[in-house]
């Protein structure tokens, strides 16, 4: 039963985030990606018919001529499920039209908006002006009657900032999250991505969530106890639900079990084949039925630098199902 679904609409972005790979596989084709026909068929599959959660991504969504129709299928087939998009926030004027027009198909719909420090930080990670402008699109959403969040992830660059999020968040009335970069797609292929970090940085982390973030709800502290024995490069292992519970699917239709889309996981293509046929398939009954991941395999990053966020989709769900294994204190 798959209860959560990740659909990329695009990998078209403008943005120049330097921990991210999308910049150099931009497509700007929209006629390569795939049909709102092919994402209907998806939607109406059996294996689709309890889910609960659909995280609508790219790229930056807004910017595919697709998402719309998206949101309008979503509206007709599963019109009750949550949903949530994250965005740049670079584009006020176009961002607070679209969702103004997307709002009425999914009232329920939450965006997450990434900033990352001050603007002096911000703008080094995500391009020059970038934190005015997501300032602006935050005070135009907040004139919808929409739930917005703001999401920072914590890098070696902007990780003495964390509570200059946390405080605008409070300040603003909006809630907020913490999120790390993901080995796989987007980043972990660069000298400069770091796997294991300085205890410096990690007491420095620690410091500024402990009492705030941490302390919002348990799973809070359980995904900061795994990343941080990440950080201090200890062996972590999750029994990974990615592929039994979750799916990832990416631009062009490919299937994965997350967005690590590593083509020895790949299931199918739902423009060619059935979700449902897919997964019956041998290739993918073997990642189905894989018991424990460890983290630095391409399977354990999907089993818990994935995990983290679908924790906050789910309430939690997927956390119940991490296991403490020697090396790592969960």
């Amino acid at each position: 039963m798959i209860l959560d679904l990740l659909l990329s609409v695009t990998n078209f972005c403008l943005g120049s985030c330097v921990y991210c790979r999308l910049k150099e596989l931009r497509t700007f084709n929209y006629d390569q990606e795939s049909s709102v026909a092919s994402i209907r068929r998806l939607l109406e599959d059996p294996l689709l018919e309890d889910i609960i959660n659909v995280h609508i991504t790219g790229g930056e969504p807004i910017l595919s001529p697709k998402t719309y129709e998206i949101f309008k299928l979503l509206h007709e087939l599963k019109p009750h499920i949550n949903c949530n998009m994250p965005i740049s926030g670079f584009f006020p004027e176009t961002t607070y039209r679209y969702l103004k027009k997307i709002l009425p198909l999914m009232p329920q719909l939450r965006v997450d908006i990434s900033i990352d420090g001050p603007p002096e930080i911000h703008s080094k990670t995500r391009g020059r002006g970038s934190h005015t402008n997501v300032l602006n699109t935050i005070m135009l959403l907040k004139t919808l009657d929409l739930n917005v969040q703001l999401q920072i992830t914590i890098m070696p660059s902007n990780h003495k900032h964390i509570k200059y999020v946390i405080d605008m968040a409070e300040n603003l009335n909006l809630g907020y999250y913490l999120t790390f970069p993901r080995f796989g797609l987007r980043f972990g292929h660069n000298k400069d991505d770091h796997r294991v970090y300085d205890q410096e940085v990690i007491d420095c982390v620690d410091a500024q969530i402990q009492d705030t973030w941490c302390a919002l709800r348990p799973l809070n502290a359980r995904i900061w106890a795994a990343q941080k024995a990440i950080w201090e490069g200890k062996d972590v292992y999750v029994d990974c639900q990615m592929g039994r519970k979750s799916i990832d699917v990416d631009p062009f239709g490919n299937v994965y079990p997350c967005m690590v889309y590593s083509q020895d996981q790949r299931f199918g293509n739902i423009n060619t084949q059935p979700l449902s046929e897919m997964l019956t398939q041998f290739l993918a009954a073997r990642i189905l039925t894989q018991p424990k991941c460890h983290v630095w395999d391409a399977a354990g990053v999907m089993g818990f630098l994935v995990i983290a966020l679908l924790g906050y989709l789910t309430g939690g769900f997927f956390f119940n199902f991490i296991n403490a294994l020697p090396g790592a204190d969960i």
